[in-house]
């Protein structure tokens, strides 16, 4: 199972990848099948880096169980903002946010609940360990 950590600390990918006994790899590094990774994806920072996340998304597809994306205002200002390119870039299945996302982009219900926990709570349910309808 392979997650993509979009916009999320290292501090909090790493926590989250010990606790769960996942390897935490640069984007779209492989490994074994068998191995459970979270793929940190810094944030984009200019055109040409979006146009490649773009097509390392399509390209790897398949191997993508879920994106999780922590957007923030400066990540959605612009129509082709980091955040507006993981959303072309990610199937509407796959994508959740930590928090609440603005600019018209995909909205979670308004949470008082950490990113952590947040972050932890869309992991179980990817391991099948929760229900979705337990709420995230």
């Amino acid at each position: 199972m392979n997650i993509v950590l979009y916009g999320i600390s290292e501090e909090l990918a790493q926590r989250t990848a010990m606790h769960y006994g996942f390897a935490l790899c640069r984007p779209f590094e492989t490994g074994t099948e068998e191995e459970n990774r979270f793929w940190l994806q810094p944030r984009l920072e200019n055109e040409e880096e979006l146009l490649a996340f773009i097509e390392r998304m399509a390209q790897h597809d398949e191997q993508i169980s879920a994106v999780v994306a922590a957007p923030t205002e400066a990540s959605t200002e612009t129509p082709m903002g980091d955040f507006n390119a993981v959303l072309y870039a990610t199937r509407t299945d796959k994508l959740f946010t930590l928090g609440t996302a603005t600019g018209g982009a995909v909205n979670n219900a308004v949470s008082d609940q950490t990113p952590e926990y947040e972050l932890a709570r869309i992991i179980e349910t990817q391991l099948g360990r929760v229900c979705a309808h337990e709420g995230l």
